[in-house]
């Protein structure tokens, strides 16, 4: 079941839900309770997302916002615990191997059908599929822009590091990469994915090839973008149309867009926050928070659940307190990658640049699809860590192949 969660991450809300509520409950039906605690106990990283779990509880205690509120904003961060529940499961290679291919095939599913749909070989809508949204979504599959274009970045640099390990059938994963980087750039208008990629594009070339080529090309990479932002005016460019909407963005008229009104909650959650900086206002807090805020500043946009910023949301409702653990999270996880031999540990660093640069303008963690696919995917890569303390006959290893 761990498997068909990790390949149902790309699907419809619905299977992702169903896989992982089945494995929960055949995690709890299938004891070993002190074999699964000791792996926790050892691992650091899982101690990590249990800490930023616990702290957003100790929130609900002095939230202004009713209880209801505030626990049902609590449980949205559940997720976090799927990593030390993932790193309790895996100790076995072979099943890790299979775990972290099903999100790879899961995405591949998705490739297929969007270009299909670009194509016109696919129906645009049917009562199991989610595909071209005339809302601006593009040729997104089953999740919006942001999810998809996010996941696929993700994908374009698995199949690269898989071009780069499997010689044999080097160009089939070079041609994956190529339409998967594609589908990013061209079909699907996430601006977050569009500039997830090229930072996980300069990671791969950072550690597999010369320091000189990752250089030249990252400067390549900023003259091609600051060129393309001259005359970028389609919907598939949208990441270059960021300062004009801010420029033309009125917080208090009309004039509305997407990049106006993020930096509008950048600015007005900071001011918020400041208000309580060490511990923050409580968990669930910040929609009431930010509402009477606004309204006392007549800004146009009153109602706001979340400031699309992970690190503000946690700030505003954990103060510097909670943005400390979130960080320190991030960090041990990265740590923790450095420490693990293999392409897990390089995997894992690349998920926490998708998910770290990403947060930056959405919260990702809040999210449900973006969260789950977060800290499935890291507890996936972080079980492959081993500590002395479970070494033996708790830790079974094989030699999968790549």
């Amino acid at each position: 079941m761990l498997v068909a969660a990790a390949f149902s991450l790309a699907l419809p809300t619905f299977w992702i839900s169903l896989s992982l509520g089945l494995c929960v409950l055949f995690w709890a039906l299938s004891g070993h309770f002190h074999l699964k605690w000791q792996r926790v106990r050892a691992h650091p990283a899982a101690w990590a997302a249990v800490a930023l779990f616990a702290l957003y509880g100790l929130g609900t205690l002095y939230s202004p916002v009713p209880s209801e509120v505030s626990l049902a904003f609590w449980g949205k961060y559940h997720k976090l615990l799927y990593i030390p529940l993932v790193i309790s499961l895996l100790d076995d290679d072979v099943w890790r191997q299979r775990a972290a291919d099903a999100f790879f095939w899961g995405m591949l599913l998705v490739l297929a059908i969007s270009y299909l749909n670009w194509l016109g070989w696919y129906p645009q809508r049917g009562w199991y599929l989610h595909l071209k949204d005339f809302s601006g979504q593009g040729y997104s599959v089953f999740k919006g822009r942001i999810a998809q274009n996010l996941f696929m970045a993700f994908t374009a640099y698995l199949a690269l590091d898989r071009a780069y390990r499997d010689v044999p059938r080097r160009w089939l994963w070079a041609g994956v990469a190529l339409l998967a980087t594609a589908n990013v750039m061209f079909l699907v208008n996430g601006r977050t994915g569009q500039l997830v990629l090229p930072v996980l594009a300069l990671w791969f070339m950072w550690k597999h090839l010369s320091r000189r080529v990752t250089l030249v090309t990252g400067i390549t990479l900023v003259m091609a973008f600051a060129l393309q932002s001259l005359h970028g005016d389609s919907q598939q460019t949208r990441m270059f149309q960021i300062g004009h909407e801010i420029q033309a963005y009125d917080p208090k008229g009309s004039n509305q867009s997407s990049s106006g009104q993020r930096l509008e909650f950048y600015q007005n959650t900071l001011a918020i926050t400041l208000k309580h900086p060490w511990f923050g206002w409580g968990t669930g807090s910040f929609s009431a928070a930010y509402t009477e805020f606004a309204r006392n500043n007549k800004f146009a946009n009153t109602l706001v659940t979340n400031p699309h910023n992970e690190y503000l949301l946690t700030a505003q409702q954990l103060g510097l307190a909670g943005l400390a653990m979130l960080i320190f999270m991030g960090w041990r996880h990265w740590r923790t990658g450095q420490e693990i031999h293999g392409p897990e540990g390089q995997h894992l660093r690349a998920l926490i640049l998708v998910i770290g640069i990403g947060a930056l303008f959405n919260s990702l963690l809040l999210d449900a699809s973006e969260g789950k696919f977060y800290c499935l995917m890291a507890g996936i890569y972080l079980s492959a860590w081993r500590s002395k303390a479970v070494q033996g006959p708790a830790a079974r290893t094989h030699n999968p192949a790549i």
